[in-house]
This record gives structure tokens, C-alpha cells and sequence, in this order.
């Protein structure tokens, strides 16, 4: 079998892509929808957790800019059904960085069903969202959870104004 460089395996990939568009419009444009419901799932989990990892970060929030409870057990509704439709298709669980997040998720869901959303989340949650990040692979920040302010950016970010 001839070996391929990265960038003819991209080629071959857009001109599958490109094909698919062009003879079968109406799957690529739900599938392309689906692709971005998918991610936007992963990355509002993945942006959400280390709030609550971080109560410092948390603390920083607005509280007029956050999500209703329902948004965020949506969130976390639709992130279980990722995993549930990932696990069936996976050898080992451990290989898969999201897979292994499943026990902290479902404790992190059951715990935010109760809670009453504020810039202070008790320590249960925190925990549980600690855990998820240590099943996901997350390295701990420099001088802990309890002292991160969030990420450089967010720390740097200038108010507009």
C-alpha cells in the first residue's frame, strides 16, 4: 500500500468532501449541521467545566451572562447522548478522552439539576468537575484549581466598552 503525505491525504479528503457536496446537497447539508451541533456540544462542555473546576474563575463570571438551567442540563442532556452513541463504537473506553469523562459527567448533571445557578458553586460540584477533567486528561493548572484564574486569554481580555 503506497504511503500518502499529510497534505495528499487532505486533498483526497476535500475532494471527497467536495463530491459529496455536489452530488448529494441535501445529506451534506444535514450532516455539515449535525458536525456543528457536535461540536458546539463539546466545546460548550469543554469551556464549561474548568468553571467550575475553578471558583476563582467562576467567581469572575457575569451574572447576567450565563446559561438558564435548562440550557445547562441541555448541554450536559445532549453530551451524555454523545457518549451514549460513542460507546457502542469504541474497543476500549480508556482510549477515548470523552468516553472516560462519562461517571463525573452524570454525577456533574445530577448535581447541577439542584443547583441554584450562582458565581459560587458548592464543593460537590467542583469536585465532580475536577474528576471530569482528570478522566478527560486535563493537567492541573499551576498552583491548583483553587488558585486559576482561567484561562491567559480570559485573564488578559480587555473590557469593551
Amino acid at each position: 500500500m503506497p504511503q500518502h503525505t499529510d497534505e495528499e491525504q487532505w486533498r483526497a479528503a476535500l475532494e471527497a468532501a467536495h463530491e459529496f457536496a455536489t452530488k448529494e446537497p441535501e445529506r451534506w447539508k444535514a450532516s455539515w449541521d449535525k458536525l456543528g451541533e457536535v461540536m458546539g456540544t463539546l466545546f460548550g462542555v469543554l469551556n464549561l467545566i474548568p468553571a467550575f473546576a475553578a471558583p476563582r474563575y467562576l467567581a469572575q463570571g457575569n451574572p447576567a451572562v450565563r446559561p438558564t438551567p435548562e440550557q445547562l442540563l441541555g448541554l450536559f442532556d445532549k453530551y451524555i447522548s454523545l457518549l451514549d452513541y460513542w460507546k457502542p463504537t469504541t474497543t476500549n473506553i480508556q482510549d477515548h478522552e470523552f468516553l472516560r469523562t462519562e461517571e463525573a459527567t452524570r454525577r456533574l448533571r445530577a448535581l447541577l439539576e439542584t443547583w441554584e445557578w450562582s458565581l459560587e458553586a458548592p464543593a460537590p460540584i467542583v469536585q465532580a468537575a475536577r474528576d471530569w477533567l482528570a478522566a478527560y486528561g486535563a493537567r492541573e493548572p499551576a498552583g491548583g484549581w483553587d488558585q486559576w484564574m482561567g484561562p491567559e486569554e480570559a485573564q488578559k481580555a480587555e473590557p469593551k466598552g
